[in-house]
């Protein structure tokens, strides 16, 4: 059976995903988990052809980036706010630039500053021209 748009979302929010993402990725490696993994490629397209799963990526970043945090720890959802920008940053110029520029103020992050510092950020509507 394949996963559902909301199947990887609820997959990328839960605890053993961070736990997983945080136990295979070394710092060079990273962003090369992001791009092969074929849950976040799902998550990618549809976002690329609905503009409903784009502001649901959004909207979801944007709930986890302003929750209340202790800001002398990690953040606890450091993780799947690189994710969602991840997503973003290959589906949506306009809103990866949005969000590129908020989650740059966050203080408590390693993950997600590192893949808003060096994810390229994509226009997937210029590259279908281009072909």
């Amino acid at each position: 059976m394949s996963k559902t748009f909301t199947d990887v979302i609820h997959e990328i929010e839960q605890l053993r995903y961070d736990a997983e993402m945080n136990a295979i990725s070394g710092q060079k490696h990273f962003l090369d988990v992001l791009k092969n993994n074929p849950d976040l490629q799902l998550l990618i397209k549809q976002s690329i052809v609905s503009e409903k799963h784009r502001q649901q990526i959004y909207d979801n970043l944007w709930k986890h980036a302003t929750m209340q945090t202790d800001p002398t720890w990690a953040h606890d959802k450091d993780v799947l706010l690189a994710t969602y920008y991840y997503v973003l940053s290959q589906s949506n110029a306009d809103l990866a630039l949005q969000a590129k520029k908020e989650l740059q103020k966050l203080t408590n992050t390693f993950w997600t500053a590192y893949v808003v510092e060096h994810a390229n950020i994509i226009d997937p509507s210029i590259e279908d021209n281009a072909s």
